[in-house]
């Protein structure tokens, strides 16, 4: 009898520690969306070096590159060019369902810098964004020129702090400098095929991610 009940007693405790984790793989594996807000910078004042080219204008010369590649993969909203960063973010947290790319290029405030490479942030224990930002730096990185700076965690960005979706903040290079600047601006096709190809394997990955769902969901 003791054997038995330490038996019954054994299975329902591994029974419980499945369930348990099932219910961690699904939280943690929610999908992020199949749809994308594409946010460019709002930042009029930040101007290019050498050029009279501001982030704006430059990134919403890229999410106009970016919004034609992703349209065959995805719907597709994009700001409307001439908004505030609060009006990209009421837009995106009206809509449902999506994942929001923010698009910038970077600065250092420093007079003569040279410093180089791309960068997307995330918030902290967002494994979702996470999982986002690594497939799309993947490619960037790749695409740029000089050594790039990773995918950092901040809780001082009120982008990311305020949207409620999926969301990262791309950093694609410097353009406080003049080889920044240029290597940017002449390569936008090329920058919006990257991130598209890394948002293509974030898709690839939702949906394999669908398939474990509704596997574990059948187990419970």
């Amino acid at each position: 009898m003791k054997r038995k009940a330490l038996k019954i007693t054994l299975i329902t405790l591994a029974a419980v520690l499945f369930i348990t984790a099932a219910a961690g793989v699904l939280y943690f594996c929610r999908g992020g969306g199949s749809a994308v807000y594409l946010s460019p910078s709002a930042q009029d004042h930040n101007l290019y070096a050498g050029m009279e080219l501001s982030e704006r204008q430059s990134m919403n010369n890229l999410t106009d590159a970016l919004e034609a590649g992703l349209s065959d993969l995805c719907t597709v909203h994009a700001a409307n060019r001439t908004g505030t960063l609060d009006d990209y973010i009421a837009e995106s947290n009206a809509l449902e369902d999506l994942v929001h790319i923010a698009l910038h290029s970077n600065a250092t405030g420093m007079e003569d810098s040279t410093v180089r490479g791309c960068e997307i942030y995330v918030r902290p224990f967002d494994w979702e964004s996470r999982r986002l930002a690594e497939c799309i730096y993947e490619k960037l990185s790749a695409l740029t020129p000089d050594r790039d700076r990773g995918i950092k965690t901040t809780t001082s960005l009120k982008e990311l702090n305020t949207v409620h979706h999926t969301a990262i903040l791309i950093e694609v290079d410097f353009h406080d400098n003049e080889e920044g600047a240029i290597w940017i601006t002449g390569h936008y096709p090329e920058i919006a095929a990257a991130i598209a190809d890394g948002f293509h394997d974030y898709l690839n990955g939702e949906q394999r991610m669908e398939s474990l769902k509704a596997a574990l969901h059948s187990l419970l």
